[in-house]
């Protein structure tokens, strides 16, 4: 509670520009709360991974835990393994028996398959289950401070350019060759996809996605509603890259929670791979196609 009315001081003193007094309440936070003073919080992280590391027999899992806890990362490993795993196996070995890593666990599961631990890691909510990325951009983000500082400057810029990373897979220099293609009811009605409003001419790679999306977010919900492609009911900034055949949105109305929560999954696991961005706005969720995505 301490900590927390220190960091709002703090929020305001830096908003003021008094750097004094930033300064002041700064040091203050570090005494009264230990994860900010930086030798006793790299401390405890070392404990922790140490720990974590003794648990599951593998780094990357240690790190996953970080921030979900090791309790329920191995309520999460256990899930995965089903029957495979017994009550009172150790959960190294576990680990080690079924070949489990947190990549495997995170994009095998999924509302239709590994359900049980899909749902787990959904209702954490709180980016638990995408900690092991966000590190993993950190450390990039460090590589490219020490080795290419203009080119970090370049792309924080670029992330703060809108309210998704479009402008990071597309920026605005960027030369978008590639034929435009019409995407007709037709097609898009054996894709478990809709046409609403404005013509839908998409590049291959965002075509050949979406299809996907579609098929995979139908192939979960076992229904026929369809997902529905809309160009004029978007509000964001993103309109630039909708003429590109890079963007669509998808309007934001399903027929159950089961169709809501199928095409959350597809683009949780679409972003972890860096093939779109998307941003939710109240009538649409916007998605930008990385050019990456040729190969899909």
């Amino acid at each position: 509670r301490a900590s927390l009315a220190v960091s709002r001081w703090l929020a305001r003193a830096e908003q003021r520009g008094n750097e004094g007094l930033a300064r002041r309440l700064r040091e203050e936070r570090r005494r009264a709360d230990e994860r900010f003073d930086p030798q006793k919080a790299i401390e405890g992280m070392a404990r922790y991974l140490s720990t974590a590391r003794d648990e599951f027999g593998r780094d990357e899992l240690a790190v996953a835990s970080y921030h979900m806890g090791i309790g329920n990362l191995e309520r999460a490993l256990r899930s995965f393994a089903g029957e495979e795993a017994e009550e009172d196996d150790e959960i190294a070995d576990v680990v080690d028996d079924q070949d489990l890593d947190y990549a495997r666990v995170y994009f095998d599961s999924a509302p239709d398959r590994h359900g049980r631990t899909w749902r787990f890691l959904y209702s954490l909510g709180d980016d638990s289950s995408t900690y092991l990325w966000r590190v993993r951009a950190a450390e990039r983000i460090m590589r490219l401070w020490r080795r290419d500082p203009d080119r970090l400057a370049r792309l924080a810029e670029l992330h703060g350019d809108g309210p998704s990373a479009e402008a990071v897979l597309h920026p605005p220099s960027e030369t978008r060759d590639g034929e435009l293609r019409p995407l007709t009811a037709g097609q898009a009605g054996r894709h478990g996809l809709a046409l609403g409003s404005g013509e839908q001419a998409l590049q291959p790679a965002a075509a050949r996605l979406v299809a996907w999306m579609g098929d995979r977010v139908r192939e979960i919900t076992g229904g026929d509603a369809p997902l529905t492609l809309t160009r004029e009911r978007h509000a964001g900034g993103g309109d630039a890259l909708h003429s590109t055949g890079f963007a669509f949105d998808v309007e934001r109305t399903y027929p159950d929670p089961g169709q809501a929560d199928a095409f959350q999954f597809v683009l949780d696991r679409l972003q972890a791979l860096n093939l779109i961005a998307w941003s939710r706005e109240s009538e649409v969720i916007h998605i930008a196609v990385s050019s990456e995505a040729s190969s899909f």
